[in-house]
Parts: C-alpha cells; structure tokens; sequence
C-alpha cells in the first residue's frame, strides 16, 4: 500500500501546481522559491533566480524601490497590499501585472519575508483598447464602408503584430485581394492568385479558423505559398456575406511567432470578420440600390420617347369621356335611390356597376397615358408604413374570406414605422397585387410578405404577394407587364379586366425607383415582388443612423432603461466584451453566465430585469435555458429575454420568438440594435406581468 505525502511533501505539490504565479523572498527581498507558473511568467528556471532580488524581475528600478518604501519593509504593519507595477521577462518584453504582496511574520510578528502573487493583465488591457479602437470605427458616421474596412484590417494588423493584413474574395479558383494593409505597399488591391497557391485554401477546406505560427515546422511546410513567400506565421478566418461564403480575411509575417495563436486571438480575428462581412453586405446591397435606380430612369426616358404621342391621344380621349360618365354615374345612384324594390331598381344598380367598371378602366388608361407622357408625379408624405400595410390587408380581408381563403401578413420586425413615400401609389400598386391574387386563388391562401433593405438614407421597400391560384404558364411571363395583356386569351372574358393594372403597377414601380418581378408555377400558384425606394423620416426608427452607446443611454427613449440589472449568457469571451461595452453606459450590474445552466443558476440566486441570452452555447443553448424559465412558476418565468445570434435569418428570429424569448439582435452586435432590442422586451415583460 503506498504512503500519504507528509505535510511539506503536498505543501510542495501545491505550490508547484498552483494556476498564478508565485514568487517568495526573504526579508531583504531576495528571492527563495518560484512556482512553475512564475517561471513560465518570467521565462527564468527557478535555480537562475534564487538569490536574486526580486530588482532582476522589475522593469523600472524606481518601481523596484517604490514598492519596496511602500509595501516591503520591515517597519510596516505586516498587512497585504494590491498594486499594479510593470515587469520585465527574460526575453525583455515589458508587461504589466496586478501584484497581491503579504509579509510572512513570525511568531513575535516581525517580518521574515514575502509572497508575492503575480497576474499578467497586459492581454487584458490589450483586448480592452482594441475593443475601444473597433467601436470606436464601426459607428463612425463620417466613414465610407470601405474605410471601415481598411480601419478595421489596420486595426487586426495593430493587434495581432503581425504586418500583412488582407481581405480577399474568392470566386472560383481565384483569390482576388480587395483590401490590404502591408509595410512596403508591395500588394496592391486587385491582385489575383491561384487559390491553390494561398494558405486560405486550407481555410476554405476547414471552413473555419486556420493559423500557423511557424510554418516552416508544420504539415504544410511544403506548400506553394511557403515556398514562393516564406511566410512563417498565418492566421485566416472566412468571410461571410449574407450566409455565402464571400472570401477569407487573414494575417501574416515572414517572421516566425513565439508562441501559437491564442483561443482570444483567434476569435478576435473572427469577430474583425464579422463587421468586415457587414461592411461588404452593405456595400454591395447600396451598390444594387444604385443600379436598379439607374435602371428605372434609363427604363422612363426610353417609354417617354416612344410613346408620347400616344399618350396624348389617351390622356385627351379620357378626359373627354370622363364628363358624360361622370353624369351617367352621379344619375344611376340618384335613381337606384329613388326606386321601389323591383326589376327596375335591380337595372338601376346595373347600371351603376357598370358605370364603376367603366370609370376604373378609364382610371387605368388615364395613368397610363400620364406616365408614359411623363406627368404623372407623385406626391410623397410621411407615412406610418406598417399601418399603411395593415389597413390595406384590412380592406382585402372579407374578400379572401369569402373565398374560404387564407389571408397572412407577415412585416418583418427591422421594418421601419415612418418612411416618406407616395401612400395613394403605394396602396395602388399593393391593391392591384392583392386583388388578382384573390381573384385567381379558389383554395389555399394568399400571402403578403414585407421587408426593408437599407442604403444612404434610403430604405428598398420590399413587398412579396404569393398565392396558390391558377398560375400562369412560363411563355406568358415575358408580356405579362405590357399593356393590355392577359396570361390567358379567356382571361379578360372569365375575370374582367383591361390588362392595365400589372402594366401600371410595374410603372408606378419604376417611377418609385423600384421594380416588380414575378415567379410562378402553372398551376400552383405565382409570387410577384414589388420594390420601392422610400426616403428615411423624422419619425423613422433609422437602424442605419447609428448613435454611440453614451448618447443612446442619454436619449429620453432610453431613460427608464437607466440602472437595470442585467444576466449576460454568452460562452464567448470577446462577444461579452462587446455587450460590456455597449451596456456600460446603461448599467453598471452585468452579471455575466457562459452557458444556459449557468444562466437557471443565476436566476435562482439573483433578481435580475433582463436577460441577453446567446443561442448556441454548450452545456445548454439559449433555446432550451428560455423554455426552462418561461416553465417557472414563480415570478421570474415573465423575465424580459433578448435572443443573441449570428444567425439573423427571418426563420431564426421567428425560432427565437416561438421559444418564448421577446426580441431579437443580431451579431455583429451595434448600440441602436441592443438598446431597441432590450426597449422592446422590457415593454412585452411588463404586458406579460399586467395580464
């Protein structure tokens, strides 16, 4: 049977084991013991520093003899102090540590010696600053997006010391550099390799995070890239732009790195790729804004030329008609009004039926002939745009009723409430959308689907009618928007209609600096798109305008958030850093939990008013950890829960919402989104708690 260690013998184990360093040192301050973790600190072997004063391991003789006036003499009181000072290692690099110093006293309470435990927050700091840098270039308003991305690359090369920094795009075989930062300026944007012959193949093969910090010792020392450039170390990470893979973003150096890449390292380098991946999105989406609006004018001036002079014939021929059927439509209700019940109060009405039908159809043929002559202008106000949309569901809804139809609209959460925009055309255009979709629709549902897309003061208003209606056949599609046409030749015979209505929606469209497309299965059902552009107003919740964490904090709409007691569940380190910063100037009581059970834990033990839960975290993801509290039957199952993911697809913010949780932001995080995030939860946890 073997022996227990004696006292000494696991006091010895202890200390070797123990996480922080540790140095001892006698009363003269010259050094006794070190543990393991002090030597893997200083990058000395105990037996180097015995004897020494503890002056070898101080960067500054002055904070050598600080201290020491201070803390370690044999006059004081014998009681523990905390400071921070700088060090020095045996490589020479100069860090700084947090210092708990406690005197060892001996029986009569005279001091023998000391301990000295040592931390190392200069990666602290260092996480802390760059953090600071990257907020601080993300919601600078003054800053293009591709300036943000040189900033933020500039930023990583700063970081990591590494001096080559390059956001690359990737299409095909190709590895094209769009963005670069390098010491000599000797890679230009624009140059193109072979992705075989670039390290970032092996990240597109990984699909995540490779790094190297001495390739020259690695499996891929034989690789083309190494053998062309030498470069020794190598971190990458890929780019993804809208859920597709776009590139990669990657560091580099021709010197060999120390030591591997840290876990933080590496996920800063990811977090850079996020807001890059942002920046690229936005840009590429205003780039498309731009061109579909080019589009439209170049579309309006060539109807303008080819079609003046018959949009003079029809604009003068509907003014024309339009006085006598005014007269015919004012008598027929007058009379409808006047007669008994009968077959001639039932022609009356007949009468007045057609006389609307007739005055829609010159309606039709009047707009079109003002919009091909080009003086049809719209009238743009400030307009409640989700009402807009609502009270246009609601004119349609008895009609879908009646047809036993389905009839959704779905408006989806970042669309803005106040936009300026023609309501009379918008509505318009929706309605002719709506009402053929009912009108070809005997079964299923009809469907209206909303979203915005943002540019430069600027939301792409984007509104989907799908149906499961008769469809129409794929030879139709091509003229399907041209005047006076019908998919069908039996069409206009079976429905009505002049074939005007998509003619002027897709018109009207244009004129609005958007456009309207269409999809459809014959015999399914069809799905048409209409996009128009509206301008940004007063009222508008401007997601694109970003505002500062302090001045967010500072605004009147945020006020009652002021101070409340915050649970942030989030297994990554950097990603808290970032809602830390955000929050600072909300709240200073941030409990932090860095998965789902932790999170229960903390409920359990804590009043809090909100929680900012991740989704995917091990030991319990964010799903699950929300299912248990909306389960409690106590007063905390009301708790406010903002749902935190990468994942910001519509269907993942409806995951979020379907599990109980009340909001949705999404990574990369901003202030704007947070804070309206945390506004609106805490405003559903109140309704909850009043019902």
């Amino acid at each position: 049977m073997s022996q227990s260690p004696d006292a000494s013998g696991l006091m010895d184990t202890v200390f070797a084991g123990m996480g922080e360093a540790v140095v001892i040192a006698d009363a003269n301050r010259c050094i006794t013991r070190l543990n393991r973790a002090a030597e893997t600190l200083f990058g000395y072997k105990e037996a180097e520093l015995i004897g020494q004063q503890t002056l070898a391991l101080y960067a500054d003789p002055s904070g050598f003899e600080d201290t020491g006036r201070r803390y370690f003499n044999r006059d004081g009181k014998g009681e523990s102090a905390e400071y921070q000072i700088h060090y020095k290692r045996r490589s020479g690099e100069v860090f700084l540590a947090e210092t708990l110093g406690t005197p060892i006293l001996d029986s009569d309470g005279i001091v023998t010696g000391y301990v000295g435990i040592i931390r190392d927050i200069s990666t602290a700091n260092r996480v802390q600053e760059t953090l600071s840098q990257l907020y601080a270039i993300t919601t600078d308003q003054q800053l293009s997006a591709a300036e943000k991305i040189e900033h933020i690359l500039a930023l990583g090369v700063q970081y990591l010391r590494l001096p080559v920094g390059i956001v690359a795009h990737i299409q095909n075989d190709s590895y094209i550099v769009e963005h670069v930062v390098t010491p000599d300026g000797s890679l230009e944007p624009g140059a193109s390799f072979d992705l075989g012959e670039t390290y970032c193949l092996h990240v597109v093969n990984a699909d995540g995070p490779v790094a190297y910090n001495h390739t020259g010792d690695s499996e891929i020392k034989d690789h083309p890239c190494y053998q062309k450039f030498q470069l020794e170390a190598y971190i990458g990470v890929p780019l993804i732009v809208d859920q597709v893979r776009y590139g990669t973003l990657n560091f580099s150096s021709a010197e060999i790195r120390p030591d591997a890449f840290t876990e933080d390292e590496i996920q800063f380098v990811q977090l850079f790729a996020q807001w890059i991946a942002q920046q690229i999105a936005q840009e590429t989406r205003l780039e498309a804004l731009n061109e579909a609006k080019s589009m439209a004018d170049s579309l309006r001036h060539e109807a303008e030329d080819a079609n003046l002079s018959k949009s003079r014939f029809l604009a003068n021929m509907s003014h024309e008609l339009r006085t006598p059927l005014n007269g015919i439509v004012g008598l027929s209700q007058a009379l409808e009004d006047s007669l008994p019940d009968g077959v001639a109060l039932e022609h009356a009405r007949m009468i007045h039926e057609s006389a609307d039908t007739l005055t829609e159809i010159l309606n039709d043929i009047l707009d079109m002939s003002k919009i091909e002559a080009g003086k049809l202008e719209l009238s743009p106000s400030e307009v409640d745009l989700p009402q807009l949309l609502r009270d246009v569901h609601a004119l349609f809804q008895a009609n879908a009723e009646g047809k036993g139809l389905a009839f959704a609209l779905d408006i989806a959460p970042d669309v803005p409430r106040f936009v300026r925009i023609d309501p009379l055309r918008v509505r318009q255009c929706l309605s002719n959308l709506i009402s053929n979709a009912i009108k070809f629709t005997d079964k299923g549902q009809v469907a209206i689907a909303v979203n915005t897309f943002d540019g430069n003061d600027m939301h792409r208003v984007t509104i989907a009618v799908s149906d499961t209606g008769i469809g129409i056949p794929q030879t139709k599609l091509e003229t399907l928007f041209d005047p006076f046409t019908q998919a069908e030749s039996d069409t206009s015979a079976k429905f009505g209609g002049t074939g005007l209505g998509l003619a002027i929606t897709r018109s009207l469209a244009r004129i609005m600096g958007g456009d309207i497309s269409v999809s459809s299965t014959y015999g399914e059902g069809s799905r048409f798109t209409l996009d128009v552009m509206a301008d940004s107003a007063e009222g508008a919740d401007q997601q694109e305008v970003e505002k500062t964490a302090s001045e967010l904090a500072q605004s009147s709409k945020y006020a009652e958030l002021k101070g409340i007691r915050i649970l942030l569940v989030e297994d990554n380190f950097i990603n808290r850093q970032v809602a830390r910063a955000f929050l600072g100037p909300l709240t200073t009581s941030i409990t932090e939990a860095e998965n789902g059970q932790r999170a229960i834990e903390a409920i359990e033990e804590t009043d809090f008013d909100l929680v900012l839960m991740d989704v995917r975290m091990p030991v319990m993801d964010g799903f699950e950890a929300t299912k248990r509290i909306r389960g409690r039957d106590d007063g905390r199952a009301s708790l406010p829960i903002v749902a935190l993911t990468a994942n910001a697809a519509k269907e993942d913010a409806q995951a979020c919402l379907r599990v109980g949780m009340d909001a949705f932001a999404a990574k990369p995080l901003s202030p704007t989104r947070l804070y309206e995030a945390i506004r609106q939860s805490i405003a559903l946890g109140r309704s909850r708690q009043a019902l």
